[in-house]
């Protein structure tokens, strides 16, 4: 991929199906993973990454593209967001050394 992004696996469970690229090595490393089926979804994209200071850039993307907040709450140990736009949502959890934020369409 162009943007340095190389193929890491394919993940083939019941519950998930899908293509995991990775970018970066160590607490830099950064996860694209395009899952075909995510339990209860037709299509889930999520990207992980130690680089928390990422977050400010996330946050104003997200408010530039017209998500608004619609939950925050805490669960096993993760601080998470949830915003959405229309049938769009996003998640984010939060941990202190690791990001991860979904993403997909509701039905």
């Amino acid at each position: 991929m162009s943007s340095g992004y190389t193929f890491d696996k394919l993940l083939d469970e019941d519950c998930c199906k899908g293509i995991m690229m990775t970018k970066g090595y160590g607490a830099q490393t950064r996860y694209v993973i395009y899952y075909t089926k995510f339990f209860d979804h037709s299509s889930h994209i999520t990207y992980q990454t130690g680089v928390v200071s990422e977050m400010s850039k996330i946050y104003k993307e997200l408010s530039y593209l017209g998500f608004k907040l619609t939950n925050r709450y805490e669960f096993e140990g993760n601080y998470v967001k949830e915003y959405s736009r229309n049938k769009e949502n996003v998640s984010i959890y939060i941990k202190n050394d690791w990001i991860e934020l979904g993403y997909y369409k509701s039905n």
